[in-house]
């Protein structure tokens, strides 16, 4: 049987299948608070993917057990791939789904591997960004048409916004987090798994994507005024007027004494000196721990 991944209500024989027990031990589950469902009318347990994710987070003993099938039947070696993290053979496995444009199957490698309990961020590190760049050098030897390239970060970045209703835990942080890319950047996936990384710690987040004037964050600031400001630099044009606007960012979070945590592959093109203004991440390990 294939799991449905991408229904919004699971059954009590979808769920056990997933957690790899019977029937009967769900219902025991949900009896005793361990499990939480919902119920309709008549009675039948529905599930969402939330629920068996903070079952698992509770009694991570049982992670152990995860049964999810990609479509093609290749459950023993996607479970194997995903519980003893062999990232790099996870890697090929997702960039060939995106690729193929299986949305199911890139939701299920994402689904999965939340549900066994790997941090977001190292979902991240080891798995999704070394996809993107793969796509993204795989383009620029013309080896993928820019339509290929950007249906499958796409189906990524899509997936990728899935993940925060699975992860999202209650605000614990007093002040949001505010985050953009600047005008040119063509994508926001990074600037999106930041957001994703963020709610998964308890922090709110105001997100205004890519192709934000920076001429706007200052009235940004006092309007929400955010604990954080994160901005991803991925695509460089113009070098001289990216440091203006990088720099211009700066001097508003310094004078409105907001620390500005700076991130993506297009700053290793500015080198721009500002580094005392703000903090760089290289991983979205570190953003986590910002």
């Amino acid at each position: 049987m294939k799991i449905p991944v991408k229904k919004r209500y699971l059954n009590s024989n979808e769920a056990a299948q997933i957690l790899g027990v019977n029937v009967s031990t769900i219902k025991r589950w949900t009896d005793s608070g361990k499990l939480d469902c919902l119920q309709t009318p008549g009675g039948h347990r529905k599930f969402q993917m939330k629920h068996l994710y903070a079952f698992l987070k509770d009694q991570p003993r049982h992670a152990g057990m995860l049964t999810m099938t990609l479509p093609d039947g290749a459950v023993h070696r996607t479970n194997f791939l995903l519980q003893s993290g062999e990232f790099q053979e996870l890697q090929q496995v997702l960039r060939n789904a995106a690729l193929s444009a299986d949305r199911e199957e890139v939701r299920l490698i994402l689904t999965g591997l939340v549900l066994v309990q790997y941090p977001v961020y190292v979902i991240f590190d080891k798995v999704v960004t070394p996809v993107l760049h793969t796509l993204g050098d795989l383009w620029a030897r013309g080896e993928l048409s820019i339509i290929e390239e950007h249906v499958a970060s796409q189906l990524i970045r899509d997936c990728v916004i899935e993940m925060q209703d699975l992860v999202a835990v209650p605000v614990v942080s007093p002040l949001p987090a505010f985050c953009l890319s600047f005008e040119e950047d063509q994508h926001d996936i990074a600037i999106k798994m930041v957001q994703v990384v963020l709610m998964s710690a308890g922090v709110s987040v105001i997100n205004t994507g890519h192709r934000t004037p920076v001429d706007d964050l200052e009235l940004a600031i006092r309007r929400y005024n955010p604990g954080n400001v994160y901005m991803s630099i991925t695509y460089i044009e113009d070098p001289d007027n990216k440091k203006q606007k990088l720099k211009k960012a700066v001097e508003i979070c310094r004078r409105k004494n907001i620390p500005l945590f700076v991130g993506g592959q297009g700053l290793v093109y500015l080198e721009t000196g500002l580094n005392e203004g703000y903090k760089i991440l290289d991983t979205f390990e570190d953003v986590h721990n910002s």
